[in-house]
């Protein structure tokens, strides 16, 4: 299953690919569901000095393990590697940004794999990740914009 969101934010390209990667590890400071969250691991991507995050959630803690870091392109992606309830079994994500003329726009494309309960499950899973991820690019936009919603 693939879910694909994307918002524009009213900032510079630069403001924005700061807070989604070189804050990488706080992403409590903009998504509600998130309490607190740090990194962890030697960085294995170049630049990086990390190659996870740790995030503790209302549902237990979540490992998501840095899969891409690309700065000339404004791109990131992580994988979850614990932490996933049990209809779901994998879950990769990628953030993208690129300037146009109404202002940043910002694409989260997530894709899921099921596990056989997850696949009972499908078309509710399938609207609870698209609101999730709709809900998360309005908080860090909100974040980004300085109307913190958390």
């Amino acid at each position: 299953m693939e879910i694909n969101r994307r918002i524009l934010v009213n900032k510079s390209l630069r403001q924005v690919w700061s807070v989604l990667s070189d804050e990488f590890g706080d992403v409590h400071k903009w998504d509600s569901e998130v309490s607190s969250s740090r990194l962890e691991g030697k960085g294995k991507l170049l630049g990086l000095n990390y190659s996870s995050r740790i995030l503790e959630t209302s549902e237990g803690q979540r490992e998501e393990v840095m899969t891409t870091h690309e700065s000339n392109t404004y791109s990131l992606s992580y994988r979850c590697k614990e932490g996933l309830p049990v209809q779901i079994r994998k879950i990769s994500t990628n953030w993208s940004m690129a300037n146009t003329e109404n202002g940043v726009e910002v694409r989260i494309q997530q894709n899921v794999k099921l596990s056989v309960f997850g696949l009972i499950l499908y078309p509710f899973i399938l609207y609870k990740q698209g609101e999730e991820a709709s809900r998360i690019l309005e908080e860090f936009n909100g974040f980004i914009e300085g109307r913190e919603l958390k």
